[in-house]
């Protein structure tokens, strides 16, 4: 016979019952031969009749969500969750609160045993936090050498421009022409035009990882793992911390992803190409030659000249392509 304390799931279909159960579907329940609950079912379709016997007739009533029940006797039939409650329980504390233990535990019996087959995969879930740690340290290593890297006011850049959602970096170049229309001699028109040096790519998350929390967060979820009890029978307590800690699972599904999304993104800005365009990111000299040392400095090659040299040529490549008198960052 099955009993509530070994519930390991929901009873969804009428199959189900029948293969638990001999339920004689000829046999009628009613207060005097009812003897006790065997099993609460929540089927998918109403497809079970309430066998209950209530104004000189069978119930007969189609329904979903009932219970299996013993009569004196020993045959088995079904009842419905409203004849359950107001005709058979009616007036019978007992029989209300057999119904009602009877839920309780099946309850208790499913979640434990979800549990226990969630907790088998203990040790790979412990496993899979601490992976995510170490590449959380390597996206660490990464960002840390980064920013050493950087001019402090080049990095600052960075993280505006994807706050921003700003990866455009544009120049103006100046052309001056004689001014046709003036009446003075030697009048000149100086005009500014955009020129596009390129596209940023790579910026995201990363630029601000230590914000986020991340360290912490897995940390505490490590811990909470790893104090799971691994008995058989959880108190209440700990059955309510156990669910509470896989619900998380979700949360470090989605950090696992974050991870790999940023370490995609830091491949892509350390890119030679994507580097060389943080030359352009600041107006100064000084500022843009440390950031040509920098971009040496993470791509372990050099440009062939001196940094200074390499900012004068940018500049002077820029110039000589348009016939510009002068150049400047955009605002």
């Amino acid at each position: 016979m099955s009993s509530s304390f070994t519930a390991t799931h929901e009873i969804k279909y009428l199959d189900e019952i029948k293969s638990l159960f001999a339920i004689d579907f000829d046999c009628l329940l009613s207060k005097e031969t009812y003897s006790r609950p065997l099993r609460s079912y929540h089927l998918i379709k109403s497809e079970a009749q309430c066998q209950f016997f209530k104004k000189g007739s069978r119930c007969g009533q189609e329904h979903s969500h009932g219970f299996a029940v013993e009569c004196i006797n020993g045959q088995r039939v079904l009842i419905g969750n409203c004849c359950a409650f107001n005709h058979l329980g009616l007036d019978d504390d007992q029989v209300k609160k057999a119904l009602l233990e009877l839920g309780s535990a099946e309850r208790i019996s499913i979640r434990t045993h979800q549990i226990n087959e969630r907790l088998k995969d203990r040790t790979e879930l412990i496993t899979r936090v601490k992976n995510a740690l170490k590449q959380l340290r390597h996206l660490e290593t990464q960002i840390f050498r980064i920013r050493e890297a950087f001019p402090e006011a080049v990095f600052e850049n960075l993280v505006e421009r994807w706050r921003r959602n700003s990866f455009q970096i544009t120049w103006e170049y100046q052309i001056t022409k004689k001014d046709e229309t003036a009446k003075g001699k030697g009048a000149v028109e100086r005009l500014w035009y955009p020129h596009i040096c390129g596209f940023l790519k790579g910026l995201g998350l990363w630029l601000d990882l230590d914000a986020q929390g991340y360290q912490e967060k897995l940390y505490s979820f490590l811990h909470r793992v790893e104090a799971i009890p691994t008995k058989k029978r959880l108190t209440k307590a700990e059955l309510l911390e156990t669910e509470a800690i896989f619900r998380e699972l979700g949360a470090l599904s989605v950090i696992e992803r974050e991870f790999g999304a940023q370490q995609k993104l830091i491949f892509d800005f350390l890119e030679p190409a994507n580097l060389v365009l943080t030359v352009q990111l600041v107006k100064t000299q000084a500022l843009r030659a440390k950031n040509v040392e920098a971009v040496q400095q993470l791509t372990s090659t050099l440009l062939g000249v001196r940094p200074e040299r390499f900012v004068a040529e940018v500049d002077q490549d820029l110039k000589q392509r348009y016939g510009a008198t002068g150049i400047r960052i955009a605002s």
